[in-house]
């Protein structure tokens, strides 16, 4: 008798010690990111973590007028950090970025070329208003050049921003803002650092669908935004070359 419980007794040290061992090589997995793929965009090799990126609610979705969203985006949102026009009314961003954006316009007052935001995060509600007054006001043409029909426009998910150059009168009313030259140098030179992207380039309106925008940036990580840099491709054409089943073409 004495032997069976002594051996019973191993048996549950050496289950508990298994378990032990078996959780800290979960917490290990947990802890250390997986790459799934790899993609070589310019002379830079992106890891893909999961191809769950490019849908909705994640990092690397694309929102355009070939491939616009069926509903809301999903993103969980929260008030903007840094200053921005219209400062009486609440302004919205994906919470992914926040800090990022803390530390970008941060960094552009250190340089002595403050920045604020003009536009953020809209609902779909918010920017079929939008478009309708653009249409009264320049017709279908010009307005479909200049701002995107609901549910085609990437400020749906509240992690694009429009940057303007700091200043009283757009705060007091976001129509007002506007970014000057130098402030449009800076963020060319400097946003990708901080995981940020020029969604619209100049040239490029056959590809993205939208005119030259010099105030519109897109946050897509560090790691997207570096491999991007210098490449003159746009998001659409790396999210083309990467992961092709997660664009429409048409």
């Amino acid at each position: 008798m004495l032997i069976l419980i002594g051996v019973t007794v191993y048996r549950l040290g050496v289950l508990n010690k298994t378990e032990e061992i078996y959780a800290g090589v979960s917490d290990d997995i947990d802890k250390t990111p997986s790459v799934i793929a790899t993609a070589t965009i310019g002379d830079s090799t992106l890891k893909i973590p999961s191809y769950d990126m490019f849908k909705p609610g994640n990092l690397w979705l694309i929102v355009s007028k070939k491939q616009p969203l069926e509903g809301e985006a999903g993103y969980k949102l929260i008030d903007i950090p840094v200053p921005h026009g219209d400062e009486g009314a609440p302004m919205k961003i994906a919470v992914d970025m926040s800090d990022e954006l803390q530390q970008l316009v941060n960094a552009a007052e250190a340089d002595e070329e403050p920045l604020m935001i003009s536009s953020a995060y809209r609902s779909l509600a918010e920017q079929q208003a939008i478009y309708d007054e653009f249409v009264e006001e320049n017709g279908v043409a010009i307005a479909n050049q200049y701002v995107s029909p609901v549910g085609a426009s990437e400020h749906h998910t509240g992690l694009s921003v429009d940057f303007s150059s700091e200043s009283d009168e757009c705060a007091e009313d976001s129509d007002s803002c506007s970014l000057s030259q130098s402030g449009a140098a800076w963020l060319a030179d400097n946003a990708y650092k901080y995981g940020f992207i020029q969604r619209y380039p100049q040239g490029k309106q056959a590809i993205t669908g939208v005119a030259f925008e010099p105030w519109h940036f897109r946050f897509v990580g560090k790691p997207m935004a570096l491999a991007m840099n210098d490449t003159g491709l746009t998001f659409d054409e790396v999210v083309e070359q990467i992961a092709p089943g997660y664009t429409k073409t048409k």
